[in-house]
C-alpha cells in the first residue's frame, strides 16, 4: 500500500495511517529500512499540531522495538530539523559507540491541525530517496502488528548537547550569521518586516534570530501556537490575512512596513507581501532571485523550477538567457536536479525555495529565502513594490482550483473528465495552458489554469466544474 505521497505522509488524525498502530509500525519500518538490524539515533520535532505529542508517542514505541534509541526536540521548524542533522556529525550515546542519526518531522506542512504526517530524513539532512520510500512502505506492508498487546520501553538517548535548547539555539545563531553575511549593515533604517509564523514551527525561531539586528526589526503575527491554530485563516496558504493587516498598518502607521512575509506550519516555503499589500509567489521570488544572482554576482549557471511555475515566468527565463529546467512537483525532486545539474537555485510556485550558498540546509527554508529577498532589496535600493513591477508584465494571469475527490485515480482516468481535459486543452490553444495533476498529499485534484485574459479563466473553471464527474 502507497503511504508516501509527494512531501512525507500525510493525512487525517485518527484514519489511516495517521493512527497510533500504523504510526507504531512505521517507526519500526523506518529505523528497521535505514538502520537494519543495528542500533541508531532517531531525532524527533514537530510543526506544534495537538496530535504531536501521541504520534510522537507511537513513533517511540516502533522505533524502540527495533532497537534505536530517541531524541525529542520538541517545537522546531522542518528546515531546522535539516540542519541539525548536518550539524550532528557523530555522536557517541552508548559505551563509545558512534551511532547513525537520522530526523523525523511530525508536521502536515500547510494542513489545518486535524491532519498530521511525517517528513524523513537521512544522515545527509535529506529527503528520503523514492527507493527509500518503498523499502520502508515494503516493511510496513508486511507487519500485521508489532507485539501491540505489550509494551516497549522508549530508549531515549539522552545527550546533553542535543536538548530542544541548544538545538533553537545553534539553528538560529546560524541563520543569524547568515544574514550578517549577506548584509553587512543597513545604512538608512533598518528594514521593518511583519512577520506572519502560521501558529506554527517558525514561531520558536524568529524573534531569537532577529532580535537586537542593527538590519530589520520585526512585527511577528500569528505567532502563538495553541494545538488548534496552525495554518488557521493565516500563513503562506492564507496570504491575504497579511495582505490586509500591512495596508492596515502603512495607512494608520509612521513607519511603514517594507515587506511581509508568510510561512507555512512547518516553516520550509515562504509568500511575501509588498508595502502595498501586493502578494509575491514562489515563482517570482525564484524569477527575482535568479535574475539577481546573474546581474549582480555573475552567475551563469541553470535554474531549476516545476511543472507549475508559471508559463510567462518559464518565458522570461529564456528572454533572460538563464538556462530553466523543469521537474515534477516537490521540493525534494528540486533538489534533486539541482544535485543532477550542479544548479544553485530552484523552487517552486508554492514558496520552497532552495539554495546552496547556505549548505547546510539542503531543502527549503522559508527564513533563508526573506535574508535573500532582503539582499536583492539592500543592492538594488528599489523597494518591494518596485521590484515587484519586474514581474508584473510577465507573470501569465492564473488560477489554481482544489477540487476535493475521494478517488485520485479514478477520477483522473474517468472517461467523461478525460473528455473534459481535452475540451480545456482545446479551448486555451495558444493562450495559455491547462495542468490537471492528483495532489500528492492530500486527497485533491489540482487543475491550474494559465490563460492571457484572466476573464477567460474564471469561464474554464466554470466549464471544468460543470461537467467533471467526481465520483
Amino acid at each position: 500500500m502507497k503511504l508516501f505521497g509527494t512531501d512525507g505522509i500525510r493525512g487525517k488524525v485518527g484514519e489511516f495511517p495517521i493512527t497510533p498502530l500504523d504510526m507504531k509500525k512505521l517507526g519500526y519500518a523506518i529505523s528497521k529500512s535505514i538502520f537494519k538490524d543495528k542500533e541508531g539515533l532517531v531525532l524527533i520535532s514537530n510543526d506544534g499540531r495537538a496530535s504531536a505529542d501521541e504520534i510522537e508517542d507511537a513513533l517511540r514505541e516502533g522505533i524502540s522495538k527495533q532497537g534505536s534509541y530517541i531524541t525529542s526536540l520538541d517545537l522546531l521548524s522542518t528546515p531546522a530539523l535539516s540542519f541539525i542533522i548536518c550539524n550532528l556529525h557523530l555522536t557517541r550515546i552508548k559505551d563509545n559507540l558512534i551511532l547513525p542519526y537520522i530526523g523525523i518531522q511530525i508536521t502536515a506542512s500547510h494542513n489545518c491541525y486535524q491532519d498530521n504526517g511525517i517528513k524523513v530524513f537521512n544522515t545527509n539532512g535529506l529527503k528520503l530517496s523514492e527507493k527509500q520510500e518503498y523499502e520502508i512502505e515494503k516493511i510496513f506492508n508486511g507487519l500485521d502488528k508489532i507485539s501491540t498487546d505489550t509494551k516497549t520501553a522508549w530508549k531515549d538517548s539522552n545527550i546533553e548537547e542535543i536538548t530542544p535548547k541548544e538545538v533553537n539555539k545553534e539553528y538560529n545563531l546560524s541563520i543569524r550569521k547568515y544574514l550578517q553575511n549577506k548584509i553587512k549593515q543597513r545604512n538608512d533604517k533598518k528594514f521593518l518586516i511583519m512577520i506572519d509564523c502560521a501558529n506554527g514551527a517558525t514561531s520558536s525561531h524568529v524573534e531569537n534570530i532577529f532580535e537586537d539586528s542593527n538590519i530589520v526589526d520585526i512585527l511577528p503575527i500569528y505567532n502563538q501556537p495553541s494545538g488548534t491554530n496552525i495554518n488557521h485563516k493565516c500563513g503562506a496558504t492564507y496570504i491575504g490575512a497579511l495582505s490586509e493587516q500591512i495596508k492596515f498598518h502603512n495607512n494608520v502607521e509612521e513607519q511603514k512596513i517594507d515587506l511581509g512575509v508568510a510561512f507555512d506550519g512547518d516553516g520550509d516555503r515562504a509568500i511575501f507581501v509588498t508595502p502595498n499589500g501586493n502578494i509575491v509567489d514562489g515563482d517570482e521570488i525564484l524569477y527575482l532571485l535568479s535574475k539577481f544572482k546573474k546581474e549582480y554576482k555573475n552567475y551563469q549557471g541553470p535554474v531549476v523550477g516545476t511543472l507549475m511555475t508559471n508559463y510567462g515566468i518559464q518565458s522570461a527565463y529564456k528572454e533572460e538567457g538563464i538556462d530553466f529546467h523543469v521537474t515534477e512537483v516537490g521540493d525534494k525532486f528540486v533538489y534533486q536536479k539541482m544535485s543532477e545539474i550542479k544548479a544553485e537555485i530552484g523552487g517552486e510556485s508554492s514558496g520552497h525555495i532552495i539554495t546552496t550558498d547556505f549548505t547546510n540546509i539542503p531543502i527549503g527554508d522559508g527564513i533563508i529565502t526573506l535574508i535573500n529577498l532582503l539582499e536583492i532589496l539592500e543592492k538594488t535600493r528599489l523597494d518591494f513594490d518596485e521590484l515587484k513591477k519586474s514581474t508584473s508584465n510577465i507573470v501569465i494571469p492564473n488560477k489554481l482550483i482544489n477540487i476535493a475527490v475521494t478517488n485520485k485515480k479514478e477520477f483522473m482516468e474517468n472517461k467523461i473528465n478525460k473528455k473534459v481535459f481535452l475540451d480545456l486543452e482545446n479551448k486555451v490553444a495558444n493562450s495559455g495552458r491547462i495542468l490537471i495533476r492528483a495532489s500528492g498529499t492530500e486527497n485533491l485534484i489540482r487543475l491550474l489554469i494559465e490563460h492571457k485574459n484572466s476573464e477567460e479563466i474564471n469561464k474554464l473553471e466554470k466549464h471544468f466544474c460543470d461537467n467533471i464527474q467526481k465520483t
